[in-house]
């Protein structure tokens, strides 16, 4: 580039040792006016400096030099800017370069290390969930289930618990999720990834987190709260994941339909407020109004709710009710064998009378140890039905601002 200027007559020769980038900045005209300005105030004459002698046209003498000409020559050869006999088209079968298969392992990767390196996010979830547990646990330490205010206490620890950790998925991913969203947006534009595989990724990302947090959970509260079975523990420990889940998808959902973080939080302090006041334990759901009702069937917190009471309070096959029933006197009968839905409720109002947990469970709250896979399923149909809207509000929602 020195040597291009400098082959035009009327620029001056480099100074040696002076900055190339500095003079050919001078050379073009970039500062001429304030060193013209400076160098008649000092009463000192331009050549001092490194301006042309006169004016020079640039654009103009390189329109008419060989450089152009070379230029313009390489430019129409074929195969660069106009078509070849010997050269194929450029074709492309696909709208993005990646197969579908590399877009998703590097977006797993992509998000899986995200997570791995915001502990923030992670490991207050962690904490939260063994905290609460703590918590929980030496509150109901040696509970007493069999009476009418150990029931209900029992059915209240249920609920508190599932809706605090739940609570606390959904509010500490809406930061992340919409800090992800921004980069999201850039990407679609760019068609850097397919809009689904982004989806699959951040929706798979989160379940070995959440099963861990509501694993952590289980293992510290389920038995300092006084409840047994391996095996109703492990399910007790999948549908507190279940509720986990549904509540950071609701966050994902919230975020990416919202045009702000706020907006998102308002969104799901809504359908959180609706859901835990009409999931069936305060008001008890066969006390809910009839206009009401149609809210009750269709909140998922409710069928959350119903699969953790039944595991733990709904266990008493038939034919243990019917010898307990077929007994004159229940409160003399000895239970201890016994599942905890089999104990009979005592100092209940007369309203209620000598039942069976069991029963009392299903009379009041409308919760059937028998439709356990039945609450289960709806579960899982609700997660996937929110699962697709966030997946609907990904590919057609855009709030980025231009």
């Amino acid at each position: 580039m020195v040597e291009y200027f400098e082959s035009i007559a009327s620029v001056p020769r480099i100074t040696e040792g002076y900055n190339p980038a500095t003079w050919m900045l001078e050379v073009i005209g970039a500062g001429v006016d304030s060193q013209r300005q400076a160098a008649s105030k000092d009463g000192l004459a331009a050549h001092g400096s490194q301006l042309p002698d006169e004016e020079v046209d640039f654009v103009q003498y390189f329109n008419a030099s060989a450089s152009k000409k070379l230029l313009d020559d390489k430019l129409m050869e074929p195969g660069l800017f106009q078509p070849s006999e010997h050269l194929e088209p450029l074709n492309y079968s696909s709208k993005r370069a990646a197969s579908n298969a590399i877009q998703l392992r590097f977006l797993l990767q992509r998000f899986f290390v995200t997570y791995w390196r915001t502990p923030s996010y992670n490991l207050t979830r962690f904490g939260i969930a063994l905290f609460l547990g703590l918590i929980f646990g030496f509150v109901y330490l040696n509970p007493e289930y069999t009476t009418y205010q150990g029931i209900n206490g029992g059915l209240g620890m249920v609920y508190l618990s599932t809706v605090f950790i739940a609570l606390v998925s959904f509010g500490s991913g809406l930061p992340l999720i919409y800090e992800e969203r921004a980069a999201f947006y850039r990407e679609r534009a760019a068609q850097t990834y397919n809009t689904v595989w982004y989806f699959v990724s951040f929706t798979l990302v989160e379940i070995p987190y959440v099963f861990a947090g509501a694993l952590l959970f289980t293992v510290v509260y389920y038995p300092m709260v006084g409840f047994v079975g391996f095996a109703e523990a492990v399910f007790y420990w999948v549908n507190v994941a279940i509720m986990i889940l549904f509540e950071a998808y609701l966050a994902q959902l919230a975020i990416f339909v919202a045009p702000s973080m706020e907006m998102a939080a308002i969104i799901g302090v809504l359908i959180n407020a609706i859901g835990l006041m009409l999931m069936g334990f305060n008001p008890p759901a066969l006390q809910i109004p009839r206009g009401y009702k149609w809210i009750y069937a269709i909140v998922p917190h409710r069928y959350a709710f119903s699969v953790l009471v039944a595991i733990v309070f709904g266990d008493c096959s038939d034919d243990q009710l019917a010898e307990i029933a077929s007994a004159g006197d229940v409160t003399s009968l000895d239970l201890s064998d016994y599942p905890l839905g089999c104990q009979i409720v005592l100092n209940a109002p007369t309203s209620v009378g000598a039942v069976p947990i069991k029963s009392y469970v299903q009379e009041v709250f409308g919760i059937k140890h028998e439709h356990i896979a039945e609450y289960f399923g709806i579960s899982i149909g609700i997660l996937l039905v929110f699962l697709f809207f966030t997946l609907m509000a990904m590919r057609f929602i855009n709030h980025q601002q231009r």
